[in-house]
């Protein structure tokens, strides 16, 4: 079982009990701990023996067809264009650091947001 090495500050690193059953379950997933059924040839009496899941919503091996298959469903509803990611000004902004970063909120309310970050490259 893998241990929890990073939790929250009041149970200081360890997991907690949910986080316990959840690790337990998907341990015992697809073993003889859960129980299962025997599947057997009548030409050839070859016996095939299916272990019971856990049915856990964290387990990968129980929801990973099911993640599967939303996804294809999903991609069946996309229009056939190209698609890009968008990110809001703001994001950019957190997530690159710009050093010029105050000289944006310099724009007019009448001019446009892309003008403005023009501008800003400009004076870098």
């Amino acid at each position: 079982m893998a241990s929890c090495q990073q939790g929250s500050r009041a149970n200081k690193g360890h997991a907690g009990l949910n986080q316990l059953k959840v690790m337990s379950s998907i341990e015992a997933c697809r073993t003889e701990a859960l129980g299962g059924h025997v599947a057997a040839c009548t030409k050839c009496n070859h016996q095939h023996i299916a272990y019971n899941s856990c049915k856990n919503r964290h387990c990968p091996k129980c929801q990973g067809p099911a993640a599967r298959d939303w996804t294809a469903a999903r991609s069946e509803d996309l229009l056939p264009v190209e698609y890009f990611h968008v990110a809001r000004v703001s994001d950019l902004l957190c997530m690159s650091n710009l050093a010029h970063a105050s000289k944006l909120k310099e724009h007019d309310d009448n001019d446009d947001i892309q003008g403005s970050i023009r501008r800003a490259a400009e004076r870098r």
